[in-house]
């Protein structure tokens, strides 16, 4: 019998053969190589995801961040972990404005109905 992850990496192999800049084969198949470690091509992977979906989730740099690190290249985990806090506290800060419109809309919505 196969490991899973192998037959999970062909899976993510065939849909990325079909369409090369599909975000969720490339994350995918970025946790599979890494775990087998092949992590120059995970961190490859990720490099892509982040050229197709530059707002892509902290998620993703952190993934580069830890192929750095078992790369060797600990010059650039650094880097790469700051960008890694930069990029979680420009979610937090968008999600927060969102919530605090939404929560104006929602103040105004029961003040007009109250009236």
């Amino acid at each position: 019998m196969h490991e899973p992850s192998t037959w999970v990496g062909k899976a993510f192999k065939i849909v990325l053969d079909g369409d090369r800049d599909n975000v969720p084969a490339l994350l995918g198949h970025a946790c599979v190589e890494f775990n087998r470690g092949k992590y120059s091509s995970s961190l490859e992977m990720y490099k892509r995801i982040l050229q197709v979906y530059p707002q892509c989730p902290a998620a993703v740099r952190l993934g580069i961040s830890l192929c750095r690190y078992k790369l060797g290249q600990f010059g650039r985990v650094k880097q790469a972990f700051e960008r890694v806090l930069q990029a979680r506290s420009e979610v937090e800060r968008s999600m927060q404005s969102q919530i605090k419109e939404k929560i104006g809309v929602l103040g105004l919505l029961i003040v007009t109905r109250r009236k």
